[in-house]
Order: C-alpha cells, then sequence, then structure tokens
C-alpha cells in the first residue's frame, strides 16, 4: 500500500500496512497516523503519557496496558484520536509540564549607540 492510500484506509488497515515495514513499530505507525496524516481514529494505546492520562482521568489504580487502552477508547470510535489529544492536553495541564523541558532563551545583547552605527 502506498503511504498516499493510508489516508483514506480505515485505522487498522493503515496501522497493518505500516508495521509491515521493518522498523516501524506500532506506537509509530499510530502516532504517523495520527500526527502526520491527521487519521480521526489513530489511537496510540502503547504511549506512556496516554495511559497515565487514562489512569488519572478515570481514577484507575494503575496505569492501563496497551492491550486495556484499546478496550478503554473502543466507544470513542470513530474519533479515538480525538479522545488521545485531549488526554495528551489534560495530562499536560496535570503534570505542569510539556514532554521535554526548554531551556530558556539568554536575553539579547545590548549593543552601544556608537557600535550600532556603519562599523567604524
Amino acid at each position: 500500500m502506498a503511504l498516499a492510500a493510508l489516508v483514506d484506509a480505515a485505522a487498522e488497515e493503515a496501522h497493518t500496512a505500516l508495521t509491515a515495514v521493518h522498523g516501524i513499530g506500532p506506537w509509530t505507525a499510530d502516532i504517523y497516523l495520527l500526527s502526520c496524516l491527521g487519521h480521526a481514529d489513530a489511537w496510540p494505546a502503547g504511549d506512556l503519557a496516554l495511559q497515565e492520562a487514562a489512569r488519572l482521568a478515570f481514577a484507575l489504580k494503575a496505569r492501563p496496558s496497551a492491550k486495556d487502552m484499546v478496550s478503554l477508547a473502543e466507544p470513542w470510535r470513530p474519533l479515538r484520536g480525538v479522545a488521545a489529544r485531549v488526554l495528551w492536553t489534560y495530562y499536560r495541564a496535570v503534570k505542569r509540564r510539556d514532554g521535554a523541558p526548554v531551556a530558556p532563551k539568554a536575553p539579547p545583547k545590548k549593543v552601544s549607540p556608537k557600535r550600532a552605527g556603519n562599523g567604524r
């Protein structure tokens, strides 16, 4: 199956086609479908942040497994991708952090008026 055909394919069919490529696992396939192709029903069940968000949102005793996440998301078909984005946003708000911290930028250096001219 060509990459262009994945846009119109069902989530399971596109997922199967991607994971058939050596080196592409389930998480990578789902993230590609969701982020690159905008597939509305992609569900990255193995994503740890998504699992932790589900644990927090639904007051579960333990973080659900990927298999548990598939069952949990079944009622949200065909918009499981929307649910994933909502849960990631919830995770970010609850944890009060981004996925990776970004170092603050240094303030710009001040240039004296004498040096700001033509370089003389």
